[in-house]
């Protein structure tokens, strides 16, 4: 199970009994390892689609919609769609006026092992040492049982990953894979990725280190009332262990 490098002892039984009870052991499963330039015909293809259900790549069509990533993993389609809950959240909890971010050591040690879970498998980031307000809500979401569409999770995350005009490619070994079942040509050998690399945008440059901001950008001057931050502290603290602290507000 990809959980990360860190000795957590063991894992938490709630998580396996979490991820047995979402029918998500396939998404546990080690990867193959990815093809470089597939991957990135595969991206640079899907940059000309706004919401596509399928990519040309080496003129074979693999389809790729939310569905068939769905069907990939042997996941039901459930019409609970997160993005939608954490709009309703953010509005709720911190009325839309700020954003923010936690360190990521200050999670609680299985809180750790389930982000290492869930950065693997639905939400990979560059900036490991922090953990940002979405990431935040599909933790929570996770752990109080809300269902997830895992096909709309990744499609939409991809989606973005490709938009951007630099940074890594990530999902490598899951494009890679849903290709080999398309039966687009690559060799054995071809330009291996490791399991747990990813592809950049530059392929002559290694990516830029960046070092993720401890500080808590916000989108008003004014902080949050104390009605609204009580409720956003009593519900991230369930996640945080004794290292947690308020979110700064500028």
């Amino acid at each position: 199970m990809i959980v990360g490098d860190e000795d957590f002892g063991s894992i938490p039984p709630w998580l396996i009994e979490n991820i047995k009870k979402r029918n998500w052991l396939q998404l546990c499963e080690d990867p193959a390892s990815a093809v470089c330039q597939v991957v990135k015909e595969f991206y640079a293809n899907f940059l000309a689609h706004e919401l596509p259900a399928e990519i040309t790549v080496r003129e074979v069509k693999v389809k790729f919609s939310d569905r068939d990533i769905n069907h990939y993993y042997l996941l039901k389609n459930v019409t609970f769609e997160f993005s939608k809950y954490v709009g309703k959240l953010i509005d709720e909890l911190i009325d839309g006026r700020g954003v923010f971010r936690f360190k990521r050591t200050d999670l609680k040690q299985d809180i750790k092992c389930l982000y290492n879970f869930m950065q693997s498998t639905l939400l990979p980031t560059s900036h490991d040492s922090t953990v940002s307000r979405e990431r935040m809500w599909m933790l929570y979401c996770i752990v109080k049982g809300k269902k997830i569409n895992v096909g709309k999770v990744i499609a939409k995350e991809i989606f973005e990953c490709a938009h951007r005009v630099k940074g890594k490619l990530f999902f490598s070994c899951l494009i890679t894979e849903k290709c080999r079942c398309a039966n687009v040509p690559m060799l054995n050998d071809e330009d291996p990725v490791p399991r747990k690399g990813v592809v950049s945008f530059e392929p002559d440059r290694a990516p830029k280190r960046t070092t993720p901001s401890t500080t808590t950008a916000s989108t008003s001057r004014d902080p949050m009332d104390r009605s609204h931050q009580s409720k956003h502290e009593a519900l991230l603290k369930n996640m945080c262990g004794n290292g947690y602290e308020t979110p700064l507000e500028l």
